[in-house]
């Protein structure tokens, strides 16, 4: 069931359908985002920027708040638009929106279709148990040589394994950072790992690199520094070699091409993203796709210095995106930036201009926190289950009535999908 107003959204923002053989076009170039940005208040503030980014439920949260709060009566349009697309309100949340909806059956429409976006879709297999002193486990990865698994930590700054016989290991990792986001260089034999500087990130400073770690010597093969004492929270590899890390809190990404030693040099400057998180090199073409948090994915081409926005064909919701991986010719993301959260496949045109088809493979599991980092091991997404940011505060310091507790590593089979 769609309501008349998310069809003429879809109608009037998406290219039209191509033809056969015909690649979709992306919609527009992006539109640059800075901290003034996330401070518009206005209804016609918001609703330009919802024109720009049509495909942002937070965008569209902000538009509906504001819209509300002056009696606007297309508020009614915007939050049919967030839930048919997929968002769900909490309870007191739907209510109070619900109490400002005058019709009746329009009014018992929203409440049924937000019950409908708060189903639980899919499940997931539990295939490790992470112990509790691995503070703040964030990324996930394959060991190439043995194939078991492999963490990393925020607060513990360690990495932790099992060993032969099954037991957790922590591995110490000399001048690392609070470690995060880690992919596997296989071409090169090693797991990139993003080390830099959180709030939660306790002792010494650390300058944020990308560690090149080789897991048959234990040991960091290479090193890529970047600028200063920066959280460096994710991290891609291209077909090339390419390594490529995202600041999301300044917006920046950094680059350094395969063997270089002097380390990361600047892509994107702050202004352009409000928060860059995945990132996925498009096969074979000087391209990177980037998912901002706030605002949905877009395309950088760094020989033309081009920057689109990702054309979407399906009407999901594509911001909120944390670890953004390659699958084929998909992208498979963890969006735990929406509610609920969820873990989705995004069908690509040839180009990976734009989205084509949305299949979400696990959404609202009680067995979640928050699903952070991802890995993809053959035909298997692996992905840290019960992420614990909110237990750990200031310098790693657990927060008063909280408790770190063992980590899940859950596995989505993505063959039949």
């Amino acid at each position: 069931m769609r309501h008349a107003a998310l069809a003429l959204l879809l109608t009037t923002c998406l290219a039209a359908p191509a033809s056969a053989g015909e690649l979709i076009p992306p919609i527009e170039e992006w539109q640059f985002v800075t901290e003034e940005t996330g401070q518009l208040a206005t209804v016609e503030e918001l609703q330009a920027l919802a024109e720009r980014y049509p495909d942002s439920a937070s965008v569209y949260r902000r538009l509906l708040g504001a819209q509300l709060e002056a009696g606007d009566p297309e508020a009614v349009d915007t939050a049919l638009t967030l839930v048919e697309r997929g968002y769900a309100f909490s309870d007191a949340g739907a209510d109070a929106i619900a109490a400002a909806i005058g019709d009746e059956e329009t009014k018992e429409l929203f409440l049924a279709v937000n019950e409908v976006s708060k189903e639980r879709v899919g499940s997931s297999t539990l295939v490790a148990n992470v112990p509790a002193d691995a503070m703040l486990v964030e990324g996930v990865a394959v060991d190439p040589v043995n194939g078991r698994l492999m963490v990393s930590t925020v607060v513990s700054r360690k990495l932790f394994r099992p060993d032969d016989g099954g037991a957790w290991e922590a591995i110490e990792i000399e001048n690392a950072g609070s470690l995060s986001a880690m992919v596997p260089d296989p071409d090169r034999g090693l797991i990139w790992i993003a080390s830099g500087e959180f709030d939660e990130t306790p002792g010494d400073p650390a300058y944020a690199a990308a560690l090149g770690f080789d897991p048959a010597t234990g040991r960091v093969a290479r090193t890529l520094y970047a600028n200063g004492f920066v959280p460096l929270g994710d991290i891609a590899v291209g077909d090339d070699g390419r390594v490529f890390a995202a600041n999301p809190v300044a917006g920046e990404i950094h680059y350094a091409d395969p063997d270089s030693e002097e380390g990361f040099r600047a892509l994107v400057g702050a202004g352009v993203f409000r928060s860059p998180q995945g990132m996925v090199k498009v096969p074979e073409q000087n391209r990177l796709i980037v998912s901002d948090y706030s605002y949905g994915l877009a395309m950088l081409d760094w020989d033309s210095g081009k920057l689109w926005r990702i054309g979407n064909a399906t009407g999901e919701w594509l911001d909120g995106i944390d670890a953004l991986l390659r699958y084929g010719n998909s992208l498979i993301a963890v969006q735990n930036g929406l509610q609920p959260k969820r873990i989705v496949k995004l069908d690509m045109t040839e180009d990976w201009l734009a989205v084509t088809k949305a299949t979400v493979l696990e959404a609202a599991s009680p067995d979640w926190t928050e699903p952070v980092g991802a890995t993809i091991d053959r035909d298997r997404l692996l992905y840290v289950a019960t992420g614990q940011w909110d237990v750990f505060g200031e310098g790693g310091a657990v927060r008063e009535g909280n408790q770190p507790k063992p980590t899940d590593i859950r596995a989505i089979d993505l063959s039949g999908n």
